[in-house]
């Protein structure tokens, strides 16, 4: 997922790391060079659209303009959720 809009500058990712929390997905979130914010996250279907959901829900809503999602199979890559630098 891409997070448009103000997302830089304001905690996003930090935010978007302790929401992961509460979901079983792992994968990572990372500042663009283009001022957007990147998520990429595994797990279940019903535990991508929840979490996604979530950060739509949280005190990042006023700061997400857009968002543009794009779903590919699922590969196990990730262990856990974290900040990518």
């Amino acid at each position: 997922m891409h997070f448009l809009g103000r997302v830089q500058g304001v905690g996003f990712r930090y935010s978007v790391r302790s929401i992961a929390q509460d979901f079983q997905v792992a994968g990572y979130v990372k500042n663009l060079k283009n001022g957007s914010v990147e998520v990429c996250a595994e797990g279940e279907e019903r535990d991508l659209i929840a979490f996604r959901s979530a950060i739509g829900k949280s005190r990042l809503a006023p700061y997400i303009v857009d968002i543009y999602e794009e779903w590919l199979p699922y590969k196990g890559i990730f262990t856990a959720f974290a900040i990518d630098y």
